[in-house]
């Protein structure tokens, strides 16, 4: 049986573009990824942006666009990240890198109330977003905070 008969994750999706439009995903794929990867990518990437657009602050959502991504990347692992610890870790490295990126230079003045208002926005977040989350939020922050006291993060 072929790729194609047996992936239900993916569709395939044939279209036509002109050559001129061919050599330049080409050229932005490079050697290490195909054409079709690049096009993938760049599909997802604007559905994205379309999807979460934080009025007034730009930085917010292209940090949101690049999370949403690394979403989309985590669901063509083999095995999903809310049921493997291995995928977990990846994806939550991913999103740690992400928002690394935008760090801003300094310490806070009060790290003690930082994580305190982390953990309650967090909470916050998680019961709006899917009510029954408000449930997993203590296992969570369970194995956040056991990750950094093993000096894991």
């Amino acid at each position: 049986m072929t790729r194609s008969q047996t992936d239900t994750k993916t569709a395939l999706l044939s279209v036509r573009i002109s050559k001129v439009l061919h050599e330049d995903l080409k050229a932005a794929a490079g050697e290490e990824s195909g054409i079709a990867t690049e096009v993938r990518q760049r599909l997802a990437a604007s559905f994205a942006e379309a999807r979460f657009s934080i009025e007034g602050d730009q930085t917010a959502a292209e940090a949101l666009r690049a999370i949403v991504l690394a979403f989309e990347y985590a669901q063509r692992d083999e095995k999903h990240w809310s049921d493997d610890p291995a995928a977990f870790a990846a994806l939550f490295g991913t999103i740690r890198n992400i928002l690394a990126a935008y760090r801003p230079g300094g310490d806070p003045t009060s790290p003690e109330a930082a994580e305190i208002i982390g953990k309650e926005r967090a909470r916050i977040a998680l019961h709006y977003a899917r009510p029954s989350a408000s449930e997993l939020h203590g296992e969570i922050v369970k194995r956040l905070l056991a990750d950094e006291r093993e000096g894991r993060q």
